[in-house]
């Protein structure tokens, strides 16, 4: 019978044995063998010092890997490039026939998954945009009959599209197209930047191509699935309004809601083509709109100093903002498809979940936050629920894109 006979090194809990059989080690558990891989070609003298330095690192990671187990929000990076530091991730939508395919805006690059986020690939998108333009999308849609049909929007006003699930790209009209093609173009009109910024991108159910545009100026609405867009201003002041938030009523698609800078919330009841001014809820500088999809009287507004709540379709608002912390801006909302008393609300400093429609709030962040960076502001600029699994959850935030299947609870 061999017999292998060599050397032992206690290290803590770890009993290490080498020497005799060429060097080979016997033992015994996982972490064991990983601190003797590291050491193989190490020399007896300075085995023992490896082995220590070796465990260290197991012990700290594994208590990262525990604290980890714990965390409910996980962070999406498998197929993608490390986010942009002044950027981070700032879209992110679900198709709604298929919720394994996630589509997530990390610019300048947009990517695809079609395992329910475990693993990205990148879409070519940048040669639908114009030449020498950064491709900053930060807004996507998707159609919700054919979802194929992807739309994204960069932040200053150009709008590409897909009808075959982001593999091929072009602008929405071809005459966009041939301008952008043409560098006078842009030396003429525009020298420094383009005009106005894009503050929303939706699907309304009035028919199956009707899409609305929000840009700092005003709305727009295509009914031809982007070849053509009218402006939707009567009723408004005169000038830029500076649109700031759009949201449709999910059980009545003609009933509009339009968040604005500094002059409150307005209305539309026929698709935009007239609007009412609601009057300022006691809040300026609106950044999302939500309305409950089981009860249309019930409207959230969130903007620079927490969020709002209206019960009667907007002609009176209240503060909501018990539990969120004060001054804490919010710039995304998400209501719960299935238990619409639950409602997730990004904020600058991460995810807050209420239970009873908004009326408290508990932070729901776990994760969410780099472990080196979690006193760092993480600005979460959209939210989107899976519309069969809730408790699903992605979130486009400063430090890139994250999910959970928890709702959010550790």
């Amino acid at each position: 019978m061999f017999r292998c006979v060599g050397k032992m090194f206690m290290i803590g809990a770890l009993a290490i044995v080498m020497g005799g059989c060429g060097g080979q080690f016997v033992d015994a558990t996982k972490a064991e063998k990983e601190a003797r891989n590291a050491c193989t070609f190490r020399s007896q003298a300075s085995m023992k010092q490896c082995l220590e330095d070796e465990k260290l690192k197991i012990a700290a990671r594994k208590q990262r890997e525990q604290s980890q187990a714990h965390d409910s929000w996980k962070q999406m990076s498998v197929g993608m490039h490390a986010p942009d530091p002044a950027g981070g991730a700032t879209a992110v939508a679900i198709d709604p026939l298929h919720p394994n395919i996630v589509y997530a805006a990390l610019p300048p690059r947009l990517y695809k998954s079609i395992d329910a986020g475990e693993s990205w690939s990148m879409l070519n998108h940048s040669t639908a945009l114009p030449p020498n333009t950064r491709a900053d999308l930060a807004f996507l849609a998707i159609d919700p009959v054919a979802p194929d049909t992807i739309y994204a929007t960069t932040r200053y006003m150009q709008m590409i599209k897909s009808i075959d699930g982001g593999i091929t790209w072009l602008p929405t009209d071809t005459q966009a197209r041939a301008r952008w093609d043409n560098p006078e173009f842009w030396v003429l009109n525009f020298p420094n930047s383009l005009p106005q910024e894009t503050t929303g991108l939706l699907f309304t159910s009035l028919n199956l191509n009707t899409l609305l545009w929000g840009t700092s100026g005003y709305a727009m609405k295509s009914i031809d699935g982007g070849t053509t867009w009218k402006a939707l201003r009567k009723g408004l002041p005169p000038g830029s309004v500076r649109l700031s938030a759009l949201a449709t009523d999910p059980s009545n698609p003609a009933t509009l809601y339009l968040g604005t800078d500094a002059l409150g919330i307005w209305k539309s009841r026929d698709g935009g083509d007239h609007w009412e001014d609601l009057h300022r809820p006691m809040m300026p500088g609106i950044k999302a709109l939500a309305v409950n999809p089981t009860n249309s009287s019930t409207v959230y507004a969130a903007g620079l100093f927490g969020i709002s709540k209206s019960l009667d379709g907007g002609a009176t608002w209240n503060m909501s903002n018990r539990g969120l912390i004060k001054g804490n801006t919010v710039y995304s909302l998400a209501i719960d498809p299935v238990a619409s008393d639950t409602v997730y609300a990004g904020t600058f400093k991460g995810v807050f979940k209420s239970n009873d429609a908004g009326e408290n709030w508990t932070e729901a962040s776990t994760g969410l936050f780099p472990a080196e960076r979690r006193a760092d502001v993480n600005q979460v600029r959209m939210l989107a629920i899976h519309p069969a699994d809730p408790n699903t959850i992605y979130a486009a935030t400063t430090f890139g894109l994250y999910k959970t299947t928890r709702g959010g609870t550790p």
